[in-house]
């Protein structure tokens, strides 16, 4: 047998220098391994320094509260409400129910009730309209009528309707407006339809006075109208009734569920396609693209127009009296309009324009703008607001 055997001692001289040895190794890795950190570390240092470097961002940028800006941070949206409160309270426009009083009530609209009603704002009270949201309003009708309120900001001509101001304590706003105390056209027509309303030419003086006043009421619905459609504005509901006039004898259209429900039968009631409650229609007023395929833009508010200036003229006629909503549309396919109204007022110049508002082509009908001056034509070139008889 090959080998011979070490002493107790030599073998824990062994056992020792392996410990030692081993110790060394550990060492001189991890040694090796701070100093790699170390100078991948400065590489890095002299990159973000060197303005021809790699564009890093140091770890300062997104922690030191110095260097956090607006564009870093996110911030909450805002609903269409408090932005709408905010805009409303920078232009002193928002106000609170308790310097509102409701005294009777003048109208009623799809959205809700018209009040005669007073604002108080310092030591003044001012006679006002408000209007009021129903109870039971479908969330697509709150968001119709923030959109209308939102629109109604931007508005600032003598012929529309502008907004004084709203009120948010409740659920829902009350939206108040400037009351018109003449009411609107289609009351006035029927109410002066003495001295509006001839059959007898012999009194040409009176006769032409009374067209003028017919066609000075056109005309500012018109101005406001093309106003509006500057704007790419759709009214959708222009008739006599939504164009209310002030203690000026300014005519203002207006929409926005002012009116009172007086024609029931001159509306088509239908379940509404997206919401699935019940909306009206102003049926009798609508053009043939509006009806058949639900189409708004300026042409069909043309067609409109023609219609109100056929109420105004037939002193508060109803459009197409004896006509069920249910065959109207065949019925205007086919050709068939609204009659010449008997009254003598309503000349050939001003029956020519009415029909061309009434074209079965939407392209055909005239613009707002063209109208505009085309009645401004048939005033003499003085279409001057007319003071309506008292």
């Amino acid at each position: 047998m090959f080998g011979c055997q070490l002493s107790a001692g030599a073998v824990a001289a062994i056992l020792s220098s392996g410990t030692i040895l081993l110790f060394l190794l550990v060492c001189f890795i991890v040694a090796g391994y701070v100093l790699r950190r170390r100078r991948r570390k400065s590489i890095v240092s002299e990159e973000l320094r060197s303005p021809t470097g790699n564009s890093y961002s140091t770890p300062q940028e997104f922690t030191n509260p110095s260097k956090v800006t607006d564009d870093n941070v996110q911030k909450p949206v805002a609903s269409p409400v408090q932005q709408l409160k905010e805009e409303l309270k920078n232009k002193n426009m928002l106000f609170s129910n308790s310097q509102l009083e409701l005294s009777r009530v003048v109208g009623q609209g799809e959205s809700g009730l018209v009040y005669r009603g007073y604002l108080r704002t310092s030591e003044i009270k001012d006679l006002v309209a408000i209007k009021t949201g129903r109870a039971l309003l479908s969330m697509d009708h709150k968001e119709r009528l923030l959109k209308e309120v939102i629109l109604m900001l931007t508005f600032d001509h003598p012929n529309v309707m502008p907004l004084i101001g709203l009120s948010f304590d409740g659920e829902m706003p009350l939206i108040v407006m400037p009351f018109m105390s003449k009411g609107n056209i289609l009351g006035y027509v029927r109410n002066h339809r003495e001295s509006l309303y001839f059959k007898d030419p012999s009194d040409h003086q009176e006769v032409e006075a009374a067209r003028k006043t017919c066609l000075g009421m056109c005309y500012q619905i018109c101005k406001g109208m093309s106003y509006l459609s500057k704007f790419k504005f759709v009214h959708r509901d222009l008739a006599a009734r939504n164009c209310m006039i002030d203690d000026n004898d300014i005519i203002k259209v207006s929409d926005f569920g002012l009116t009172e429900d007086m024609y029931s039968t001159a509306y088509y009631r239908h379940d509404g396609c997206e919401t699935g409650t019940e909306e009206k229609i102003p049926i009798k007023w609508m053009a043939p693209e509006s009806i058949e395929s639900n189409i708004f833009d300026e042409n069909t508010d043309v067609w409109s127009f023609g219609v109100t200036c056929w109420e105004v003229f037939t002193c508060g006629g109803v459009p197409y009296a004896g006509v069920p909503v249910t065959t109207l549309l065949s019925e205007l396919f086919s050709g068939h309009r609204l009659d010449r109204p008997s009254n003598i007022t309503c000349s050939d110049d001003v029956w020519a324009l009415m029909t061309s508002c009434w074209s079965a082509s939407p392209q055909e009908r005239p613009m707002f703008a063209t109208l505009v001056n085309n009645i401004a034509d048939l005033l003499d070139n003085d279409p001057a607001y007319i003071k309506l008889r008292n």
